[in-house]
């Protein structure tokens, strides 16, 4: 979106992604590039994980997106905080099945931060 080099120069300023853009690329575009569309991707009742940010990536200054943290995310309904101390006993109460996902939704979570971060 910014595409600002490491030297601090913008590279082809023409090619830059909208904030929209950029944000629908690393999520609805991503889940339909992996089929997986009707279970993630998007914020809606049914998908298997949401992020919650700790600001707003269509508000924030574009130069700041990259530095937006995630705050949490939702699992069966229950907002759970990174790192805290809950999330990880609600993980191990999980079915094997539910795990899975969990770790998928995790690598998802580091993969969309890494996302952001290179094209931030």
């Amino acid at each position: 979106m910014n595409r600002i080099t490491s030297s601090g120069r913008v590279a082809g300023e023409d090619q830059r992604a909208s904030r929209k853009g950029a944000l629908r690329g690393v999520t609805l575009d991503a889940a339909y590039s992996h089929r997986l569309e009707n279970e993630i991707g998007s914020i809606e009742p049914g998908k298997l994980t949401k992020l919650i940010l700790e600001d707003n990536p269509l508000t924030v200054d574009a130069i700041a997106i990259k530095d937006i943290g995630v705050w949490g995310t939702v699992m069966e309904g229950r907002k759970l905080k990174v790192g805290h101390a809950d999330q990880s006993d609600a993980f191990l109460d999980l079915p094997s099945g539910a795990r899975s996902r969990v770790e998928f939704a995790q690598a998802a979570i580091g993969h969309v931060i890494k996302l952001l971060d290179a094209h931030g």
